[in-house]
């Protein structure tokens, strides 16, 4: 079945949602590990730790940019 350029731009926006939204809880566990110096479930803030929290924050902001940059391509194409 072949999804129409509108569909394909509808499914692009759906999956740019999904990461913003993983994106504002990560701001919501930064600014906990901030205030409480503990990460998010009240577990130790130690180096490794905190190198795999910030780990998984860098994979879903690449993951985002990687959406952005997809919905740029999308909208280029549904223009020609």
């Amino acid at each position: 079945m072949k999804l129409s350029k509108e569909g394909a731009l509808k499914d692009r926006a759906a999956l740019m949602k999904e990461a913003y939204t993983t994106l504002n809880k990560h701001l919501r566990d930064l600014d906990h590990v901030k205030a409480w110096e503990e990460l998010p479930g009240e577990s130790a803030l130690t180096k490794a730790s905190l190198d795999s929290f910030l780990g998984d924050i860098a994979a879903s902001v690449k993951k985002y940019n990687t959406e952005i940059e997809a919905a740029k391509g999308a909208l280029k194409a549904l223009k020609n």
